[in-house]
């Protein structure tokens, strides 16, 4: 923990997860295929990846043939100067699988009106054996309780893709 310095609270908007986070040299950032409904993970027949499979290595996740690896933006709010400590957790579906980020950010003052300060995560793998829920949360590092930000489901499929549509 930080000695001697402001020590502030953030007021997180929402969580965005997509597949990547790009920024531009104006400052610009921009979200390149987000997940709105949920996300659906196809292992097809004739790839040889067993959903019994075990791995503990995060960046080599054996559920799917390619890995999938996700992306987070989180847009908050923040009304004075000072140090921000968050920490932020991906649960599920695997347990196994859980991603701890910590994240500091320090502002010597507040930021303007029209300024949307935002974390951006990249390069996060998902790891799934089963369908199931993938949940991002949030606290202030000197809090205990979890904030859930985002719930969102995870459809993996054995097979060929459905006709019909899986999610609403």
């Amino acid at each position: 923990m930080a000695n001697k310095k402001n020590i502030i609270k953030i007021r997180p908007i929402m969580a965005v997860v997509c597949d990547d986070i790009r920024q531009e040299s104006n400052n610009k950032q921009i979200i390149v295929g987000t997940y709105g409904g949920g996300i659906i993970l196809q292992l097809p027949k004739e790839s040889g990846v067993s959903l019994d499979q075990e791995s503990d290595d995060l960046n080599k996740p054996v559920s799917i043939p390619k890995p999938l690896f996700l992306s987070l933006w989180v847009p908050f709010e923040v009304s004075s100067a000072g140090l921000v400590l968050a920490e932020f957790k991906l649960l599920g579906p695997d347990p196994k699988a859980e991603i701890s980020i910590r994240a500091q950010v320090e502002y010597s003052e507040a930021p303007k009106s029209y300024e949307m300060p935002a974390f951006s995560f990249t390069g996060l793998p998902l790891k799934a054996k089963e369908s199931g829920e993938l949940k991002i949360v949030f606290k202030h590092e000197d809090e205990d309780e979890w904030i859930i930000l985002r719930t969102i489901p995870v459809t993996v499929l054995n097979s060929e893709l459905p006709k019909e549509p899986l999610l609403p």
